[in-house]
């Protein structure tokens, strides 16, 4: 296990120039936004995510994964210190024995819809990104607007929207945006 020198910097290198051997990683505050890290298969960006995600554990920092091939979080959970395990929340979506799940169209505030509907499309553009075009996020956008006026949808109900004409007849009811609900009027109808 590496030392981490100072709290303020998250390590994930060491240089080999000239026998330097000096360590060097991103500031505390570059990583309060989004990070990708991208590479090759065996590149090491596992290894990469499990020291930044050891280094937050052990400077008492939150953060969040997404590991949408299942293979990652368990070799991060062996990583983690066993006093910082208690503060772990893992929410291994295809699991339905769990006890809590994540909904993000669950009541959402008027004013933060746009924003919450944007990251939704940014998560789905990232993950389908070969497949993705601008007709698709047209489409995509004013669908999750949508379910984010009705009172209890989930993503299960992203298909029946597009799908079903009385499910969405029964949703235009809900619609507050006028703009949302033109689309659905006269360019899906």
């Amino acid at each position: 296990m590496l030392r981490f020198p100072k709290k303020d910097i998250s390590y994930f290198a060491k240089t080999n120039f000239r026998s330097d051997g000096k360590l060097f990683g991103l500031q505390k505050d570059a990583l309060k936004f989004h990070t990708a890290i991208y590479g090759k298969t065996g590149t090491g960006k596992s290894n990469v995510i499990k020291n930044l995600c050891y280094q937050d554990a052990i400077h008492k920092r939150g953060f969040c994964v997404f590991d949408i091939h299942n293979d990652l979080i368990p070799n991060i959970l062996q990583y983690l210190p066993p006093y910082r395990l208690k503060d772990v929340i893992y929410l291994d979506i295809p699991n339905n024995n769990l006890q809590y799940r994540y909904n993000p169209f669950k009541r959402v505030s008027y004013n933060k819809r746009s924003l919450v509907a944007s990251g939704i499309l940014e998560s789905f553009k990232t993950i389908y990104r070969a497949s993705w075009g601008n007709r698709l996020e047209y489409v995509l956008r004013f669908t999750i607007l949508s379910l984010l006026d009705q009172p209890n949808s989930t993503f299960a109900d992203i298909p029946k929207l597009l799908n079903d004409k009385e499910f969405r007849n029964r949703c235009m009811h809900n619609i507050v945006s006028d703009d949302v609900k033109s689309f659905w009027t006269h360019e899906y109808p």
